[in-house]
């Protein structure tokens, strides 16, 4: 199953817990200081391929 999901991530691998420090730091900082109900998605592109097989359906 690990297998199958991995093979659907843009980026072709699992994600690592450092590449979310980025965000966080954005996140923490005053740039994100205009940022208001926003998902910010961290996966790989997994979302976007997600997104578009549902507006196949």
């Amino acid at each position: 199953m690990k297998e199958i999901v991995r093979s659907h991530i843009s980026v072709g691998r699992w994600g690592n817990p450092e590449e979310l420090g980025g965000v966080a730091v954005f996140l923490a900082s005053e740039a994100s200081s205009y940022m208001n109900g926003q998902m910010l998605m961290v996966d790989g592109g997994v979302s976007e391929i997600l997104s578009f097989s549902m507006s196949v359906v």
